[in-house]
Order: C-alpha cells, then sequence, then structure tokens
C-alpha cells in the first residue's frame, strides 16, 4: 500500500490499484518470543530424567529442538525410520511436507539406542514413542511435557 501511494506523489500512477481490495480469510500471526539456540539446547541438554518416560520425554525434545520436528511428525517415528548406524532419521511425508532424512546429534544417537535396548520395542509397526494410546492420550502426554518445561525452565513461556 505505501509503495502506490510513494508512485501517486511521484506522479507515476493516478490511483492505488489495491484500494479496494479486500482479502479474504483470516490473517497468520507471526510466532512471538522464540527462543534462542542455547535456551533450545539447554532445554534438551538440561532436562531432568527421573523415570523412563522422562528417558522418552526428553527424545522428544530433542527431535524437536534438533531437527525441528511437529508433534505429529514425532508421533509416526517407526523403528524402521530410525538408523542408528548412520546417526539419521526418515521423517515420512504428509500432507504437508515432504518425506525427508535427517541427521542426528551424537546425543541423540546414544538416547535412541538406550531407549530401543531397554523398551523392550517389539516393531509391530507402532510408533516409537507411543505404544498405546491415540488423541487424548498422545495429547495429555506433549501436555505434561509442556508442563514439565515451563516448571524447570523459568524462560519457556509456550
Amino acid at each position: 500500500d505505501k509503495y502506490f501511494t510513494f508512485l501517486i506523489e511521484k506522479g507515476r500512477i493516478k490511483r492505488n490499484p489495491c484500494a479496494k481490495l479486500i482479502i479474504k480469510g483470516r490473517l497468520k500471526e507471526l510466532p512471538q518470543a522464540l527462543l534462542k539456540k542455547e535456551e533450545l539446547e539447554r532445554l534438551f541438554d538440561e532436562f531432568r530424567q527421573e523415570d523412563f518416560a522422562d528417558a522418552r520425554d526428553k527424545l522428544i525434545i530433542g527431535l524437536m529442538v534438533y531437527q525441528g520436528l511437529t508433534s505429529r511428525e514425532v508421533m509416526q517415528i517407526k523403528k524402521e525410520d530410525i538408523h542408528l548406524d548412520k546417526g539419521l532419521v526418515t521423517i515420512r511425508g504428509t500432507y504437508k511436507s515432504n518425506r525427508r532424512t535427517l541427521r542426528l546429534e551424537a546425543k541423540q544417537v546414544i538416547g535412541l539406542h538406550q531407549y530401543l535396548a531397554n523398551t523392550g520395542y517389539e516393531d509391530s509397526g507402532n510408533s516409537v514413542f507411543f505404544h498405546y494410546g491415540k488423541g487424548k492420550y498422545i495429547n495429555n502426554m506433549f501436555a505434561s511435557i509442556k508442563r514439565k518445561l515451563q516448571k524447570d525452565f523459568a524462560f519457556f513461556i509456550s
């Protein structure tokens, strides 16, 4: 809009061609108060592990911090998607994103190796992190992770 106002002032055009333009739909808001890289790494490095669920939660946080995964992408990871020998994880494509293979940090490889070895995970085509439950259970689990982060890290507001 300012560009057309500038052109009118300079005499290049007589009227603003966008003056009566109405854009339908909802404007998307940009995220506010994003965490710095160092703060994100602290979430992973300093996450307290008191039990097996905490170890799983730390791995999930790592996938979100280092690979930028969404909760939906984390839920879809199966054992065959994790390539510990190569330090890679394959993310399945969705209707919004393409399939991609991402490099894991060394500390993630170690954690994933221990997690898979200690779960007695049987490859039944299920998610690596969610052995049972759907929908409500998974949402509760992510809400629990969020509460832990808010409690332990003052800078994590969400």
